[in-house]
């Protein structure tokens, strides 16, 4: 899972992201999350918030980024 940080866990592993012909790092904040989706940014936000998704969890992030691959 990671470390705790103020009663919570963050990731304890990185994340890239393929944009604009270069791999880029996942900062794990939510806008620079939707940057990376920015095509399909409103339709991926419905889809977390219908499902209780979170940005910062590794297994959520997985499901995100499958449900962006779908739309693709």
């Amino acid at each position: 899972m990671g470390t705790p940080m103020m009663g919570g866990y963050r990731l304890a592993f990185n994340f890239y992201f393929f944009k604009d012909g270069r791999i880029q790092r996942y900062s794990q904040k939510k806008r620079e999350l939707f940057d990376f989706f920015d095509d399909k940014a409103d339709e991926v936000d419905l889809f977390m918030r219908k499902n209780r998704l979170s940005h910062d969890k590794r297994g959520d992030l997985l499901r995100i980024t499958a449900y962006y691959n779908q739309l693709k």
